[in-house]
């Protein structure tokens, strides 16, 4: 079917004026390095324990930021010392004795880690 000159002119006029909507990179990126540098602001002042789904912290009023202690949750199911899983509890209320060896294990392994990266005075490890 042949197409009229009108139809013809018309579809030309459409493909001349039909263009892609042009996004200013710009001031987006602009809006990016504002939201950047704020998260990054936002972020570095807030300090928070590690906190498990299973266990249930009290209500606490603390006035004065926490200090870098060694966290230890016991879970119905996991032993967990600073996010690392030391023992089952399961396996850990089968056993004889009342020592838990991996915790012991964790926790020497943990101080000595901590006199190793403490100051020192004289070769001795200062501790505050």
């Amino acid at each position: 079917m042949k197409a009229s000159r009108r139809a013809k002119r018309m579809s030309r006029h459409h493909a001349r004026t039909k263009k892609g909507a042009a996004l200013n990179m710009v001031s987006l990126m602009d809006i990016f390095t504002i939201l950047v540098f704020f998260l990054l602001i936002s972020s570095s002042s807030v300090k928070d324990l590690p906190n498990a789904k299973q266990i249930q912290l009290p209500e606490s009023t603390a006035e004065q930021l926490p200090k870098e202690t060694v966290v230890i949750m016991v879970s119905d199911r996991d032993i967990v010392v600073q996010g690392r899983k030391v023992a089952d509890v399961q396996s850990v209320m089968k056993s004889a004795d009342g020592e838990i060896k991996a915790l012991k294990e964790e926790l020497v392994r943990l101080a000595g880690r901590e006199l190793s990266q403490a100051p020192q005075v004289d070769g001795k490890p200062v501790i505050r």
